[in-house]
């Protein structure tokens, strides 16, 4: 081959390796576009009223948590090379975790909740 013939071929190569790879990334979300589409068809369904009413009773319970109790929270302090004194580190997971049962118990009203049986 002449060195033009491998210029050319080169460039043609070099198109057809874009444009598959424009082709994959088109199929890629195509696919992911089709599997949530499928997850939302297999999902439960709720009437708006009922999702509604499910976030109505999330919020509630969210307002309803002691935000106000320190016994909540782990700070962390340090002081710094001026002497002044600083939080470090905040910890809410003790909240965090309450709100997390709330939801369950709240979902759970909704919800015929299955749990797996463990294999022995």
């Amino acid at each position: 081959m002449k060195k033009e013939q491998i210029e050319m071929r080169i460039k043609e190569i070099g198109t057809l390796v874009l444009d598959s790879q424009k082709e994959q990334s088109n199929y890629t979300g195509e696919l992911a576009s089709l599997h949530n589409e499928l997850a939302m068809l297999n999902a439960p369904t709720l009437t708006e009223e009922q999702a509604d009413e499910l976030n109505d009773r999330l919020c509630d319970h969210v307002d309803s948590m002691d935000n106000t109790d320190v016994g909540n929270f782990d700070f962390e302090f340090n002081i710094d090379y001026d002497n002044r004194i600083e939080v470090v580190n905040f910890d809410c997971s003790d909240l965090i975790e309450g709100i997390k049962n709330e939801f369950q118990e709240v979902i759970a009203d909704f919800f015929k909740v299955e749990h797996e049986e463990e294999n022995e």
